[in-house]
């Protein structure tokens, strides 16, 4: 038992986050993936499921095509939303101001007022 009184496994399950990705929404993705990309319609169908089994979470990432465009087609509002960051352009001399601009950019395109999360997308990417 823990120290509120539940099960330890029951402790663990309260607190563990399952994200749904969606680069398929953008891309044809994936070694095994034989349809391509899926359309908005199927996009709202694997939203649909995921909510059902408690998955409230979505990664997304400006590098995934055109993946924050469909969620924000589908709507995402009640989701929780983490997108990444692209690799920072070379040229690029101040950095946050270039990572703010591209967040206003995916909350346009997802259409939401904000984000869960915002990711650099690989952590071998320069930043600051």
């Amino acid at each position: 038992m823990g120290q509120s009184g539940v099960p330890a496994e029951a402790q663990f399950l309260a607190v563990m986050r399952l994200a749904l990705g969606t680069v398929q929404f953008g891309r044809k993705y994936g070694i095994a993936n034989v349809s391509g990309q899926v359309g908005a319609a199927t996009a709202a169908e694997i939203l649909a499921r995921a909510s059902a089994a408690h998955v409230d979470t979505l990664d997304t990432a400006i590098a995934y095509g055109n993946s924050e465009a469909c969620l924000g087609e589908v709507g995402v509002s009640k989701w929780r939303v983490i997108t990444k960051l692209p690799p920072l352009p070379s040229g690029v001399t101040n950095a946050s101001e270039w990572a703010e601009e591209q967040a206003h950019s995916s909350l346009r395109r997802l259409r939401i007022d904000h984000l869960e999360a915002l990711l650099l997308h690989s952590p071998t990417d320069p930043f600051w």
